[in-house]
């Protein structure tokens, strides 16, 4: 049996996400990009881009890579040409590296999220890598999961009924990772609609605050976004209350909590909450299976879970929350 072609990748970016922090634990290491890659039968890291010296030395000797650039440009120069790009860097610099990537020979790139700090340079740069005809595929981890596709097939199969309002806890700013959070509850539920923003706080970036508001679907089932204090604690969770009970995804998705009706013991002809059923999702690294998609949409059997266009939807929605926040 033949070995399979590998596609070659290059890794813009050595830090954390990556897999090049030197303070990261090894089960942290299962969390990144460099680890899934290297894991997966079908991806092989070639090179990476990092301006830090002492980084970009960590991540190639921890990752055996052979060549390591301090730009694009000493990259391109050396003539080097990989299937991928991975970008890993800072949000900020997203915009620069794919406008200088969108006349390179990729067949695909994989961003982490945000796509990018600015909704009209994103807009800019999805027209650009359309005329190219390179697929982009986003870090929005959760549209991989298969359990979260279980929960949208119920919801979509009235299982749970209607819904009839959702709550949405996160930490560390609207676009950071609240933008985690609408695009979870945009693909469970459709488009979404502002209603009213109530409330900021700075907990990671005064460019991008902890964003309290109210949104609404397409039913005008209403969304209450609530932003903690990350310096307090980490917080993701997602309940959606429905007319035959309540879905919780927990511990940023480690979680899943079904909960459906009961007769109330104590108060005849009244209804209560069941204490729940709790799925405890079996560890499976996020980027393998967005790998497998990327795999297929690069072969043409496939569309993208998570593409670019669905992230600049829930970037567009993060920066009228910011632009609307900006009053209180």
């Amino acid at each position: 049996m033949s070995t399979p072609i590998k596609h070659s990748v290059l890794v813009i970016g050595c830090g954390r996400i990556a897999g090049g922090s030197e303070f990261i634990i090894d089960r942290e290491l299962k969390l990144t990009h460099a680890w899934a890659y290297t894991n997966h039968d079908l991806f092989q890291i070639d090179a990476c881009i990092e301006p830090d010296h002492s980084r970009r030395k960590l991540f190639m000797e921890r990752w055996g890579v052979k060549n390591g650039f301090s730009n694009l440009e000493e990259y391109k120069k050396e003539g080097l040409s990989c299937d991928v790009a991975s970008i890993c860097s800072p949000s900020n610099t997203h915009a620069d590296i794919l406008n200088d990537l969108v006349t390179s020979p990729l067949s695909a790139i994989f961003c982490e999220k945000p796509f990018t700090t600015d909704i009209n340079k994103s807009k800019i740069l999805i027209d650009k890598y359309k005329k190219a005809k390179i697929p982009i595929a986003v870090a929005y981890l959760r549209r991989w999961n298969q359990s979260i596709h279980t929960i949208k097939h119920e919801l979509d199969n009235l299982n749970w009924g209607k819904v009839r309002g959702v709550t949405g806890y996160y930490t560390k700013g609207v676009l950071n990772n609240g933008s985690h959070l609408l695009d979870l509850i945009n693909f469970l539920l459709g488009k979404l609609e502002i209603v009213t923003v109530t409330n900021k706080r700075i907990d990671y970036d005064i460019c991008d605050p902890t964003i309290d508001a109210v949104l609404c679907d397409k039913n005008s089932v209403p969304i209450h976004l609530i932003g903690m204090d990350s310096n307090d604690y980490t917080l993701f969770e997602l309940h959606l209350h429905c007319e035959k009970g309540v879905v919780s995804i927990e511990q940023s998705g480690q979680i899943i909590r079904r909960r459906t009706i009961t007769e109330d013991i104590h108060h005849t002809g009244y209804k209560q909450l069941q204490s729940g059923v709790w799925d405890n999702q079996k560890y499976i690294n996020p980027y393998m299976s967005a790998l497998d998609n990327l795999n297929a949409v690069i072969q043409g059997t496939d569309v993208l879970k998570s593409d670019s266009e669905s992230a600049y939807y829930v970037q567009s929605i993060c920066s009228e929350l910011i632009d609307r926040a900006k009053a209180l």
